[in-house]
């Protein structure tokens, strides 16, 4: 069963072949569900709730940019449709009723795509926080042009919204116009990194290596950038050409798309095209590994975090600080005992950075809490990448081009290795 699109027009028909146990249907759900229709999720079934660091709400589908890579578009569409505020107090409220307290991701891949309805949700949910005693601490993803309306980001933190991810991709803007992530060129994203803190905000971000004219500097540059950004969850991924994205289907008619079945993954199975560029597929790959492992490299990663920690100001009423710290009240000894006394490799790292923010800076405690859990997981998937990637390129899949590279001034003549083959592309 292939699931395409909203849901709500497609869901009876997918259970009643469900039960029926009637295989191999494909479902076309469109983008056009008017949001204000949706039904709220049935959370009353999760059990042990407060077993969950976070529940998920969803505002809005869909994004006003044309990425090239992202899906998003293809499934949602451009045109963002929001739930309207009540609809969201009451699954806030239902999640309240429940006992839940913690933090609730608002799971929109652009939670900013329409500006108007998401400024007067915020402006009611300050409202609400404060007559509901604040049960919960918020984050979301939005794209990175959110720094330039102060007005956004001062509601978001009156709104007692705790961090954002952003999708960085890359600091060159020759490769973002490539991508048509156009929102990304205007400014320098270092600075709107600052402004977005300057509201409290913690960020997290995403960064992709593969785009189309990178040349052999790309893991330098984006090392560089993301020691200078001071974002300890930087989420490094290969590029990979999603199915039914722009991308695929440039990649396809250009005879540069694999005819390999991409496993889902964009840290261990990504590229799944023939570069266009200096880089192999094989160097992406190693050298991917090795920038991940960078980037989670203990002494790496506690020093960038804490200039940035230090910069964090904290906009919130003291009594939302005061849930945020019952929140974590269990998560702190936790991190005090793995990363600041059991981990040698850690420990003098974390206690450095946890004394200097703790004396300076100490609202700032919850990001570095947040980016201490990250950093003890990722630290771990560093390994896991590292393994994988070795244990591919030692025995790779027949049907994958490993060796060679589309010349950026030779249309399709590969700059390295052998013309590619009809049996080797999509």
């Amino acid at each position: 069963w292939v699931c395409f699109g909203d849901a709500e027009d497609i869901m009876e028909e997918l259970v009643d072949d469900l039960r029926m146990g009637r295989k191999g249907k494909h479902y076309q759900g469109g983008n056009k569900t008017d949001m204000k229709r949706v039904r709220a999720p049935r959370y009353h079934l999760v059990r042990r709730i407060n077993e969950y660091i976070s529940m998920a709400i969803q505002f809005s589908r869909g994004c006003p940019f044309r990425c090239e890579f992202c899906d998003i578009i293809e499934i949602y569409g451009r045109v963002p449709r929001t739930k309207t505020p009540g609809q969201i107090f009451a699954e806030l409220g239902e999640l309240q009723a429940l006992g839940f307290r913690g933090y609730v991701f608002l799971v929109d891949d652009n939670f900013i795509g329409n500006k108007k309805n998401a400024k007067s949700l915020l402006k009611e949910l300050a409202v609400w926080n404060r007559e509901n005693g604040y049960p919960f601490r918020f984050y979301t993803e939005a794209s990175i042009n959110l720094a330039d309306d102060a007005e956004l980001v001062e509601a978001m933190a009156r709104a007692n919204f705790f961090f954002v991810f952003i999708g960085i991709e890359t600091p060159d803007p020759k490769l973002l116009k490539t991508t048509l992530k156009l929102q990304n060129l205007s400014g320098n994203p270092l600075e709107k990194l600052r402004k977005i803190r300057e509201y409290g905000i913690h960020i997290t971000a995403g960064f992709i290596v593969g785009f189309d004219g990178e040349e052999r500097g790309v893991f330098e540059a984006q090392s560089s950038f993301i020691r200078a950004s001071g974002i300890g969850v930087a989420m490094l991924g290969l590029l990979v050409a999603i199915p039914h994205t722009q991308l695929s289907r440039r990649l396809k008619k250009e005879g540069r798309l694999l005819n390999r079945i991409w496993d889902g993954q964009q840290t261990t199975d990504g590229i799944n095209f023939i570069p266009k560029g200096e880089v192999t597929k094989r160097e992406y790959l190693e050298r991917y590994s090795n920038l991940v492992k960078e980037v989670f490299e203990p002494k790496a990663y506690f020093e960038r975090i804490l200039p940035a920690l230090l910069t964090l100001r904290y906009r919130a009423p003291l009594r939302a600080l005061m849930e945020v710290w019952r929140i974590n009240l269990t998560t702190l000894p936790r991190l005090l005992y793995h990363l600041g006394v059991k981990s040698k490799a850690t420990r003098s790292y974390f206690w450095k950075v946890f004394l200097r923010v703790a004396w300076q800076n100490p609202a700032a405690m919850e990001a570095f809490v947040w980016d201490c859990f990250y950093f003890h997981h990722l630290s771990q998937h560093s390994d896991y990448i590292e393994r994988e990637i070795s244990r591919y390129l030692a025995a790779p899949s027949p049907e994958d081009v490993l060796d060679e590279a589309v010349g950026l001034s030779t249309g399709l003549e590969p700059a390295i290795g052998l013309q590619p083959g009809p049996d080797l592309v999509a």
